[in-house]
């Protein structure tokens, strides 16, 4: 996670510690200048994930395309992005190879920034984790 865009709040206050009590939370204010959304994976669309409309129509085409994801240890992963009837697009071949490598689970968010020619991914991983995105650009 990259601290000069995430700060992290904690419900109750109290002292910084690196866990969660259960019943406790933890807010995450991410900021970004780059058009960027979040995904909460659940159980069911573990490895399904689309790129939302407004994105689509500000940053890319509505064809088929090859997108590069960088994780953060910056590997790069290049997925295929193919438009569904909604003008969404879908992300598919690539798409579960970079879940797997980065262990995605249900529970984690993961913030999709656009920035210079590829998709960097900022994943949370923690249970009680709420991502609330800042910025110009952001779609939630």
């Amino acid at each position: 996670m990259d601290m000069e865009v995430a700060k992290t709040k904690r419900s109750g206050g109290g002292r910084r510690r690196d866990h969660i009590w259960p019943g406790e939370s933890r807010i995450i204010e991410f900021n970004s200048k780059h058009f960027c959304f979040k995904r909460t994976f659940t159980k069911h669309k573990l490895y399904q994930l689309t790129i939302p409309i407004k994105i689509v129509r500000a940053k890319l085409q509505m064809s088929k395309q090859i997108l590069e994801l960088r994780d953060p240890k910056n590997m790069s992963w290049p997925v295929t992005a193919t438009p569904i009837p909604d003008g969404r697009l879908l992300m598919t071949t690539g798409w579960c190879d970079c879940c797997k490598a980065n262990k995605i689970e249900e529970g984690h968010t993961i913030v999709f920034e656009f920035v210079k020619g590829h998709v960097k991914l900022h994943i949370f991983r923690s249970e009680g984790c709420n991502v609330i995105l800042i910025g110009p650009n952001v779609i939630d």
